[in-house]
């Protein structure tokens, strides 16, 4: 999962300076913050497996988990 996790961050770190962010800019948010991030977001969709979710939960599940990422990326943006 940790080489996922690098790719992930590696290219939210290019997303963030390339959309000028200043959270990113003045170090409100560093790469460490980023990999902790990601790397929860990654374990947070492993639990379906650990757990044996049934589909129509695992489904929502997602759903959810992938809202509640984006909306909190959205302050950094």
């Amino acid at each position: 999962m940790e080489g996922l996790v690098k790719i992930d961050a590696e290219a939210t770190r290019r997303f963030l300076v390339n959309l000028g962010s200043e959270s990113y800019r003045t170090g409100r948010i560093n790469d460490e913050f980023i990999h902790v991030v990601c790397s929860g977001f990654y374990a947070g969709l492993f639990e379906v497996v650990v757990h044996d979710m049934p589909r129509e939960a695992v489904e929502g599940y997602i759903r959810e988990l992938r809202s509640f990422y984006n909306n909190g990326w959205k302050e950094y943006f």
